[in-house]
């Protein structure tokens, strides 16, 4: 018979099991609720109530002890009494059980439920009922979970599916408030999904109990519907995550008084050999019937490591044959090494791994920045070739691309301060060490006639001629003072006009040119005129003044008068011929 057909078997074979208890006890009086609303999931879940689906393995045994403690189990009570007090008090469970995989996928459970309560009798619907007694044993729970679909490997990332059957037997008594006095059966659905540190798991169920039971504390009792959610961290041999789990009886659905939820916050650690403790702590969020104002969870379990391959870092190498079996590893690498980590590569052998190397061909040096790290630094000056502007030269950084890495430069001019002849001053390049780094000298200024006087200083700039400090005569060509000279000249009332100082100006500097020279002024009337004495005299000495102004030495002139040729030699005749107006 294929294995599935008696995994299904299996799970029928519970379900009747647990009506045939119910009816061997159907001729017993009709009893109170059980109140301990903390059912654990079977041995081996990495959570509390909530089950991780563990299916894997053949003949796999599991066994361990669950302790929960709860205080003040709620109750709904009508009778007003002078003094307020808890039926359950405080409540201790001992729950020890094992399970069993079969074969892959179905697995056996049991569960053997002992308290430790105690609490004060009190009225309900003025009924009253006595304090519980103690110890007492609770209704022992068999169970059936088979994999419907999903990972067949609890080391494997994915999801699973399972259907259960939980059968309650009576063990238990109303009296004490440990069992309902007859069998309960529940019927549930479950999913556990992992992926990488991240467990989550869920369930939902259906528990059948009579449907002629009495009134509880105000309760309408019989079957109900509970679920549990849970979510987890996984890190190594630790789990930790809250659950919330709850339910409600159906025939007053999620009504505050019959729908308890209390959420739990546990973590399950592996010591080791299969061993592991948990420990977790809890409050009600919906004080239902039977909710813990404070609810506590101990567990020690004995869970050994399936008989199947198993890949705990999920490299693809069993941890048979896994080195490192808890890193994610290579299955390539040699056989001493198989499954851990490949050695970071470091081709250019410069001490910075290929994964961080910028420049992962050239050795460099190590830097804290992603695009040099890794990368050469010819001139050593901590500013790696790709960003050094000078990478042949030791500089310093700076916020500029073109200079980073040069030496310093004060004044921006790209020629560093250890040559710069003006490192205050920017200027340019120049093989002269005096003028290097210096602004260049300005251009000359225009001198057309190239006679070494600037044009806007030359009184002739298109005739060369020697500089004179006669601003009318300088730059213009000078000639020796001849024997005789006759200057056409305008006077205004005895006075040069300013066109005839120019004339006796550029004469002037002739003069002073020849220094040997002497002069005989002569004043000449313009033909067709009748001369005048006393003007000519004035005439002449507006003249002789002039040259004298001008720097020509008084004694140089011949204070004889006449209209003669020169009579010695050196003296030159300078004949004033007035411009009649």
């Amino acid at each position: 018979m294929p294995r599935c057909f008696r995994h299904v078997r299996a799970l029928a074979a519970v379900t009747a099991a647990a009506f045939a208890f119910e009816g061997a006890f159907e001729g017993k009086a009709q009893a109170q609720s059980l109140l301990e609303r903390f059912d654990p999931a079977p041995r081996g879940s990495r959570f509390f109530v909530a089950d991780s689906l563990e299916l894997d393995g053949s003949f796999r045994f599991t066994t361990g002890l669950v302790t929960s403690y709860g205080s003040q189990l709620r109750t709904f009570r009508q009778t007003v009494e002078p003094e307020r007090s808890n039926l359950i008090e405080q409540s201790v469970w001992l729950h020890p059980g094992a399970s069993l995989v079969m074969s892959p996928g179905a697995r056996f459970g049991i569960d053997v439920p002992v308290a430790l309560q105690s609490g004060t009798g009190v009225a309900l619907d003025r009924v009253f009922f006595s304090e519980p007694g103690s110890p007492r044993v609770g209704d022992v729970r068999a169970t059936f979970d088979l994999r419907l679909a999903g990972r067949e490997r609890a080391d494997k990332d994915g999801a699973v599916i399972a259907a259960g059957v939980s059968a309650y037997l009576p063990t238990g008594g109303s009296s004490d408030y440990t069992g309902d006095d007859f069998a309960r059966v529940m019927f549930r659905l479950a999913t556990s999904v992992q992926g990488g540190p991240v467990l989550v798991a869920a369930r939902v169920g259906y528990m059948y109990r009579k449907d002629d039971l009495p009134r509880f504390g105000g309760v309408e009792l019989g079957s109900e519907a509970n679920g549990v959610l849970a979510a987890g961290y996984r890190g190594g041999p630790l789990v930790v995550g809250p659950e919330l789990h709850g339910s409600t009886i159906l025939k007053s659905a999620f009504d505050r008084r019959s729908s308890p939820v209390e959420v739990l916050a546990g973590a399950h650690f592996t010591l080791g050999a299969g061993l592991v403790l948990g420990a977790g702590l809890g409050t009600a969020v919906v004080t239902g019937l039977g909710a813990a104002r404070v609810r506590g969870v101990v567990s020690f379990e004995w869970t050994p490591i399936a008989d199947v391959p198993r890949d705990r870092d999920h490299d693809g190498v069993m941890d048979a044959d896994d080195m490192c079996p808890d890193v994610h590893g290579s299955a390539n690498g040699p056989v001493g090494s198989r499954g851990c980590p490949e050695a970071p590569r470091d081709s250019d052998g410069d001490g910075v791994i290929d994964g961080e190397d910028a420049c992962p061909g050239l050795r460099g040096v190590a830097t804290h920045e992603a695009m040099t790290n890794g990368c050469p630094d010819a001139d050593r000056d901590g500013i790696p070739d790709p960003l050094d502007a000078c990478p042949a030269v030791a500089g310093v950084r700076s916020v500029l691309p073109r200079y980073n890495g040069c030496p310093p430069d004060a004044d921006g001019d790209g020629v560093p301060d250890d040559r710069d002849a003006c490192p205050d001053e920017s200027g340019v390049a120049s093989e002269d060490p005096d003028l290097d780094g210096c602004a260049p000298p300005p251009p000359p200024p225009p001198d057309r006639d190239q006679d070494g006087i600037v044009d806007a200083s030359d009184a002739c700039p298109d005739a060369a001629g020697p500089a004179s400090t006669i601003p009318e005569a300088n730059g213009c060509p000078l000639v020796r003072p001849a024997a005789m000279t006759t200057l056409e000249l305008s006077f205004d009332a005895g006075a040069l006009t300013t066109e005839s100082d120019h004339v006796v100006s550029k004469q002037a500097a002739a003069l002073l040119a020849y220094p040997e020279v002497h002069v005989l002024v002569v004043m000449v009337a313009p033909p067709g005129t009748r001369g005048d004495p006393n003007r000519a005299a004035r005439q002449r000495k507006a003249v002789l003044e002039r040259l004298v102004g001008l720097g020509v030495a008084k004694e140089r002139f011949d204070a004889r008068r006449g209209v003669t040729a020169a009579r010695r030699q050196n003296q030159s005749e300078l004949r004033i011929t007035p411009v009649v107006p």
